[in-house]
């Protein structure tokens, strides 16, 4: 009677361990379209700073110089302004940050695209 209850034993299949997740096992439909819009943002932004030069000689007739010193003025003042809407955003609610914000995006714009160097 135990040799029956042991042969029992040793004829079902035995449970597979456990595998461990894989990378590709994270990589949801969700999770590609996430990665696919932050790399076309990256070279985007790559290649609106790579062309900074040509860009300003053209709208502004400025050098390369000139076009690299106001790059460095800008990656300086990253920091301090990142500091400084965060402190702002502690005091504003979401919805009116974003509105004041695209109200300056367009504005400078706007300023821009109306500049007295830009129409010759």
């Amino acid at each position: 009677n135990n040799n029956e209850y042991f042969t029992a034993l040793r004829d079902e299949p035995t449970p597979a361990p456990e595998e461990k997740p894989r990378f590709w096992d994270y990589m949801t439909a969700e999770v590609l379209v996430i990665l696919f819009v932050y790399t076309v943002n990256k070279v985007g932004q790559e290649l609106v700073i790579s062309s900074i030069p040509l860009l300003t000689h053209t709208m502004f007739q400025w050098s390369v110089q000139s076009a690299g010193y106001y790059m460095a003025v800008v990656g300086a003042l990253v920091l301090p302004m990142v500091v400084l809407l965060n402190r702002w955003v502690n005091n504003v609610e979401e919805r009116y940050m974003m509105l004041y914000l695209s109200y300056a995006c367009m504005g400078s714009i706007f300023l821009l695209f109306h500049s007295p160097t830009l129409l010759g």
